[in-house]
């Protein structure tokens, strides 16, 4: 369903190295795909189920997507994704039962509260939103109520947070990988995959995932009834993301754009706490995305937002062995880099030929 209802590692830059890949067979002959388009990167990795209940991570892709021109969308880059989906995604081996779930990168999804007998009009406006637009298309929407069943049910004046991307881009990629042999089941908001499979694939009892990658930030709150208030964040500023910065990037260097994101978690926590009539959560903050991995930025936000921080670390079962002779593999700290990709293969365990959660 549309943006869904509520042991060899390979990361390569280069298509050859990609084009004909497969995913590994192993006893299981179902392998649930996630899949993260992630700008700048795409990233693949798919788990099976093990013998003890839980889930084996056992592939992971990566690699970058085409770039922007002066930095705007534009028809003619959105064709060059397609394109680069069709020639570096992993080929999946004949007989395998290959389910995918997919999230479109952040920046292609806009993030809004609402009232519940707000929602059509917010529908409509998000259609508007994206067909004046490069996408040219109606929006897919979701929504969730931010205070969870668990205290009391929604209805028309409860608030409600909606997702809102572009239903045209989310059928051409769903088809690309379709086409490929992988049977797409949905296409998921970032916020609902990272939240619903934090517990179950790392098993750290969080109060929110705060994601935190070069391209782009979010925050993700988490209740008893799943996912509650998500918001997008300011994403890391330019002078920090260059080529020659973003090598030497440190814990440091990042202080104060995550003391920005320390004040965005306050104003979120607080949100939340008057929402639901109580204190604000104790528990720790998971932090996932590529500067998450970076040495020092746990301990950073730890003092800023006077809660404990965990790092997205997989501790569901087996994980793949990086080549010893790989720096590079160590350096992107994979775990807490493919966290969005874990989450979503996560998320194709609990949807149907109908979606997500049917």
């Amino acid at each position: 369903m549309l943006f869904g209802s509520a042991n060899s590692t390979h990361l390569a830059a280069t298509s050859s190295r990609f084009a004909g890949l497969s995913l590994g067979r192993t006893r299981r002959s179902v392998a649930y795909v996630g899949v993260d388009l992630s700008e700048p990167y795409a990233k693949i990795a798919c788990l099976r189920e093990n013998r003890n209940g839980g889930f084996d991570w056992t592939q992971q892709y990566r690699w970058k997507l085409p770039a922007m021109a002066s930095n705007e969308p534009s028809t003619t880059w959105l064709d060059d994704v397609l394109k680069s989906l069709a020639d570096r995604f992993p080929r999946p081996i004949d007989g395998d039962v290959n389910l995918a779930t997919v999230a479109l990168p952040m920046s292609w999804t806009q993030y809004q509260t609402a009232l519940g007998h707000e929602l059509d009009q917010v529908h409509r406006r998000s259609d508007a939103i994206f067909r004046h637009s490069v996408f040219a298309s109606d929006s897919a929407v979701c929504h969730w109520p931010v205070t969870g069943a668990h205290l009391r049910l929604p209805d028309a004046n409860s608030q409600y947070v909606t997702a809102a991307t572009a239903q045209r881009a989310s059928c051409q990629i769903a088809a690309v990988i379709t086409s490929l042999g992988y049977q797409v089941r949905s296409v998921l908001p970032h916020a609902v995959a990272l939240t619903h499979a934090s517990f179950q694939l790392t098993g750290i009892d969080a109060q929110c995932v705060l994601w935190l990658d070069r391209s782009s930030a979010l925050i993700a709150v988490r209740h008893r009834s799943g996912v509650g208030l998500a918001r997008s964040l300011p994403s890391l500023p330019t002078h920090l993301d260059t080529p020659d910065v973003a090598v030497r990037l440190d814990a440091y260097a990042l202080r104060p754009y995550l003391s920005d994101i320390a004040g965005e978690y306050h104003r979120t926590a607080d949100y939340v706490a008057r929402s639901e009539n109580a204190s604000r959560s104790q528990k720790p903050i998971l932090i996932a995305g590529s500067l998450a991995g970076i040495d020092g930025v746990d301990e950073v936000l730890a003092t800023l937002c006077n809660v404990p921080i965990a790092t997205w670390t997989f501790r569901s079962g087996s994980r793949p062995t990086p080549p010893s002779n790989s720096a590079r593999v160590q350096d992107l700290q994979l775990d807490s880099d493919f966290a969005s990709a874990l989450s979503l293969a996560y998320s194709t365990t609990r949807t149907s030929k109908r979606g997500y959660g049917k």
